[in-house]
This record gives C-alpha cells, sequence and structure tokens, in this order.
C-alpha cells in the first residue's frame, strides 16, 4: 500500500492491539513475498490489487511434515509445455479459505526452490478448514494435485533469497501486531 517499513509496523501494531480479525496480515505476507522474488511485471501483475485490497493473498510455508524453512520444502514444480504442474500439500495457510492469491515454495526437479502464485480457484486445489486456538487467524490445510499453471507463476528471483528476506521483514511485522496485542 505504500507505506515504509516503520509506518508498516505501527499499523500492525496497532492491528494487534485492538485484535483485528483481519486477512491483512496474510494479504501483507504475500505481498512481501512478491515484492522480494518478483519482476517489475509480476509485481506489477498482483501488487496493486493486494495493496488496494481487490485480492487477498496468503503465503504458505508449512507442510506435513516440515517447518517453513527451504530445506522442508517436499512440495514439485514440474516443468511442462508452458509452464508447471504443482503437486503438494500445505498446512497452517492463513486466510487460506479466502484467499485469491497463494504464493508457496515448490521444489523443481533441479533440487532449486522456487515461489510460485497460484490465482485461486484453481483447478486441482483442494481447501479445508482448519480449527486453531486462535478464531481471529482462521487456517486452512492445502493440497495442490495437478494444478497447471503458467510460466509467469514462478517468481523470477531466488526462491530461497526471496523466501529469507520475506521471513526477516514477515517476523518483524508479526513481532510489531505481537507486541500490539501484549
Amino acid at each position: 500500500s505504500g507505506l515504509g517499513f516503520l509506518p508498516l509496523s505501527l499499523l500492525l501494531d496497532e492491528m494487534g492491539r485492538r485484535l483485528v480479525p483481519s486477512p491483512y496480515l496474510p494479504s501483507l505476507l504475500g505481498a512481501l513475498a512478491i515484492e522480494a522474488g518478483g519482476s517489475d511485471a509480476q509485481q506489477a501483475r498482483w501488487l496493486p490489487d493486494i495493496a488496494s485490497g481487490e485480492r487477498i493473498a496468503t503465503l504458505a510455508l508449512y507442510e506435513p511434515s516440515s517447518g517453513y524453512e527451504p530445506a522442508g520444502v517436499r512440495a514439485t514444480a514440474e516443468p511442462t509445455e508452458g509452464g508447471f504442474v504443482l503437486r503438494g500439500q500445505k498446512r497452517f495457510v492463513l486466510a487460506g479459505g479466502c484467499a485469491q492469491l497463494l504464493v508457496a515454495p515448490f521444489r523443481e526437479p533441479s533440487g532449486q526452490v522456487s515461489l510460485f502464485v497460484v490465482e485461486l480457484p484453481a483447478k486441482g486445489v483442494t481447501i479445508e478448514n482448519e480449527i486453531g486456538t486462535d478464531p481471529t487467524r482462521r487456517t486452512a490445510r492445502m493440497a495442490l494435485e495437478g494444478v497447471r499453471v503458467g510460466r509467469e507463476a514462478r517468481l523470477e528471483s531466488s526462491g530461497e533469497a526471496a523466501l529469507h528476506r520475506t521471513h526477516v521483514r514477515g517476523f518483524a511485522v508479526l513481532a510489531a501486531e505481537m507486541v500490539g496485542a501484549a
């Protein structure tokens, strides 16, 4: 939305103070990943809709048998004619039940981890709401089975570098929200 990092942190602090049950944080995390890994064209395609609130984004990092680090990515991206076929499962996806853009890491046959953007709903994506302890943070399980995406869905920068940058900035704004809640 054009805010610098300090004003953004202050906004999240206030949202935490008021316990705002909003998809703002998941959309912010998805946008941070697109900003960190996307080309100018990819950013122009998705960020304005996220910033205006027209689309809710989310970042799906966790898988059933691993944490959020790139080494634990088991979901796969197989190259095909004109794009990729995505397969795998993601857990604890914030706002997963209402998101229209999913940003998630997938492992390519070379072993490289890349970030992909999936426009939802999409054929082959199954979403199941999870029951959590925090009603202000709705999460979902997502299964991706044979989801076809074009080449433009793969963010151009190194997936691991983009994930690291997103983690650092995401943890900082999450901490700001938690300080506000405290």
